[in-house]
């Protein structure tokens, strides 16, 4: 019985206690980007992550609530919740592609990211995590969907754990002396993610065969 209240209480207690650690870590965490960047760098740490935030909102929808939503109340097959993920995933590529593109002109740029030589490279990585992050996302809601809380909140405790890791290494590197900017840190952030996404993937094609259906109507939706 999946869920008797025995269960709804032993996965409400799992949940809390991973959000302890988690929130512990990410604080350390940020006390190292903060010690690393100084104030200035974390300033636009701050503001390259509010973009990205922005765009993953913006153009990626609801579709946390809606690939929880679908798969709990099984209205919908795997197939077709795969179809309109993948589709999700594309536009929001696509959308923040052109939104990042027209953010490297000069007149624009001063706007979106001030005080800052925001490049092409940049532009390259901030993509790339828009991409992970919202494949995270999607894999993330899937396996709450199934209820699988206890594997959700596994990989919210190793994610803060590679985090305070990835960037306290930076934090230690900086203090031999070696200049560690926004991009390095943009850097450890994708890496990071890219873990994440490793655990999402073995973990959903270990449940799941990759299969996709098209024959979606408006109604379903």
């Amino acid at each position: 019985m999946p869920n008797s209240p025995l269960n709804i209480t032993k996965s409400t207690l799992g949940t809390v206690l991973s959000q302890i650690p988690s929130h512990l870590f990410g604080i350390l965490a940020g006390i190292f980007i903060a010690r690393t960047l100084g104030p200035e760098g974390r300033g636009l740490y701050a503001i390259f992550f509010a973009n990205m935030t922005l765009y993953c909102t913006l153009f990626g929808g609801s579709i946390t609530t809606s690939i929880i939503y679908f798969i709990t109340t099984k209205k919908m097959s795997v197939g077709k919740i795969n179809t309109l993920s993948v589709f999700t995933l594309m536009m929001t590529m696509i959308l923040s592609s052109c939104a990042i593109t027209l953010s490297l002109i000069p007149s624009i740029q001063k706007w979106v990211i001030p005080d800052y030589n925001w490049n092409t490279a940049d532009a390259l990585i901030m993509l790339q995590i828009i991409f992970l992050t919202q494949l995270n996302t999607a894999l993330t809601a899937y396996f709450q969907g199934k209820q699988n809380f206890k594997l959700v909140n596994l990989v919210l405790v190793l994610n803060s754990i590679y985090s305070l890791i990835g960037f306290g290494v930076l934090y230690i590197i900086s203090l031999k002396g070696t200049i560690i900017d926004i991009s390095h840190v943009l850097t450890m952030y994708r890496f990071i993610l890219i873990l994440n996404t490793i655990h999402w993937l073995y973990n959903f094609l270990r449940k799941e065969t990759i299969q996709f259906d098209f024959r979606i109507s408006i109604q379903e939706i």
